[in-house]
């Protein structure tokens, strides 16, 4: 992803599509994966056509629901599977997610508490994100480990969760412009029927990075699913353009509009652990 940040979502999330940080080390499953498969490339990918009718009304019910609710809390359930390998990681945990105000920036926190390889059990395994509006605070508890990138100069305001930018974008707060710009933007294709384990009482959408976007960010396309009645997505399904990676971002037990503390979104350096302070680099995707 690439310019100083916009999760999750993807998150996600959008999952999905997280960053830089080398992902753990991951077993090989027994038989290929049955996740979810890359979808078809669209035909046309030009800037200039307009969305349907039934697609710009579901981004205009996100962007409404990303001005509706100053705050987001939910659980977090991340997965990564490799269609080429057939490794799979699972993390889960919770997220939180605050609206900037005038010239503030947006802040987010994510805390993932269980990591599962392939068909293994989950163990605990601790990993932490935390974005302040100029610096994004990466904490890996099993090692000690602390790394603060430098996202934005001082002052500067950055979207650091749009989607398919930034090192860790979420699913919150995205503007139909945004979305537009970088995204030809699809319902679901007529005929085609909703699979069983899809969520429920959620619209579809499907999201292709266009072609002159492509060197900006490693998601290559999305799937999304809103709910239908607070408008925030509950699921994001997205592939890398690269190592052909999806990532699936399943969001549950949502909150909107509670009181979060400044504290929620700092992560303070334990005493005994090693930091590291980096600049992030532009199109590079961090992971757990």
């Amino acid at each position: 992803m690439t310019r100083p940040m916009g999760l999750i979502i993807v998150l996600g999330c959008l999952g999905a599509t997280l960053w830089a940080v080398p992902a753990a080390q991951t077993q090989p499953a027994q038989e290929p994966p049955q996740g979810p498969q890359p979808v078809a490339a669209a035909k046309d990918d030009t800037p200039q056509e307009k969305p349907s009718p039934e697609a710009l009304k579901l981004l205009e019910r996100l962007e409404k629901a990303g001005m509706e609710h100053k705050t987001v809390e939910a659980a977090i359930d991340y997965l990564v599977e490799d269609i080429l390998t057939g490794d799979r990681e699972q993390r889960t945990g919770w997220v939180a997610f605050r609206k900037g105000q005038k010239d503030d920036p947006d802040n987010f926190r994510v805390s993932f508490l269980t990591l599962k390889l392939g068909e293994g059990k989950a163990v605990k395994d601790q990993v932490d994100y935390a974005f302040d509006g100029q610096v994004l605070t990466v904490a890996k508890h099993r090692i000690k480990q602390m790394t603060r990138y430098t996202v934005a100069a001082p002052g500067e305001k950055v979207e650091a969760m749009k989607l398919g930018r930034g090192p860790f974008p979420l699913p919150f707060g995205q503007t139909v412009e945004d979305m537009l710009g970088f995204f030809k933007v699809e319902t679901r294709p007529a005929g085609k029927t909703a699979a069983a384990d899809e969520p429920k009482d959620a619209d579809y959408l499907l999201l292709t990075t266009r072609l002159d976007k492509r060197k900006q960010t490693n998601m290559d396309k999305a799937e999304m699913w809103i709910d239908r009645k607070t408008g925030l997505p509950v699921r994001i399904v997205s592939r890398e353009n690269k190592t052909k990676k999806v990532t699936t971002l399943n969001f549950g037990e949502i909150k909107t509009n509670q009181d979060l503390s400044v504290e929620t979104f700092l992560l303070p350096k334990p005493p005994g652990w090693n930091l590291t302070v980096e600049k992030f680099e532009e199109g590079k995707a961090l992971r757990p």
